[in-house]
């Protein structure tokens, strides 16, 4: 049951940056309600397909295999998104 704490705590940061910040990574002249909307639709689809895909995955192998793999590309997506919130374009 340990390894379950760190994915708890990183979902409530995850949550809180979607909450918030999510919305500004849109540039000024298309931040609308709708392209907010939209934006909001395909992460809500992506995380049911994920967590479909996560269960699946931690059926046929180990949880804690899974787990690690997981908290890498949360690790490496956080990091290439502040590297493209960075950079004026």
């Amino acid at each position: 049951m340990y390894y379950l704490w760190l994915p708890i705590i990183f979902e409530g940061v995850i949550a809180s940056f979607i909450s918030s910040y999510l919305s500004k990574i849109i540039p000024e002249h298309l931040r609308t309600n709708l392209n907010v909307g939209y934006m909001l639709m395909i992460l809500g689809g992506g995380c049911t397909i994920g967590a479909f895909l996560s269960a699946s995955l931690s059926d046929r192998y180990s949880v804690l295999s899974i787990n690690k793999f997981g908290m890498l590309i949360l690790a490496l997506c956080a990091v290439l998104t502040y590297i493209n919130d960075s950079f004026e374009f």
